[in-house]
């Protein structure tokens, strides 16, 4: 996932995603990924969202270990006033 520009305290022109799901949601899901790059990118739990990425491996079906991770410039908000906001969870589920 790449966005066209770099995020940070300015975050301007930055590609966003914002969470509209159910509360208590995760933003971006990865399980079982070998490989993968997240840069560039602003994400807005909009309040509602629990988590913004969680990166395990958890889940039916999977085989391989969760590994390769490249997380770079992105800029990260639950706006959640309560602090109820995970950024990133690694392995919360599995050994």
């Amino acid at each position: 996932m790449r966005g066209t520009s770099g995020a940070g305290a300015a975050a301007y022109q930055v590609p966003a995603l914002t969470w509209v799901g159910a509360a208590g949601g995760t933003m971006i899901d990865m399980e079982y990924v070998d490989g993968f790059i997240v840069e560039n990118l602003t994400l807005d739990g909009n309040g509602l969202a629990a988590v913004g990425i969680n990166v395990d491996k958890n889940g039916a079906g999977g085989a391989i270990n969760t590994t390769g991770e490249i997380f770079r410039r992105l800029y990260v908000s639950g706006n959640d006033a309560a602090n109820r906001w995970q950024v990133i969870s690694f392995s919360a589920a599995s050994t």
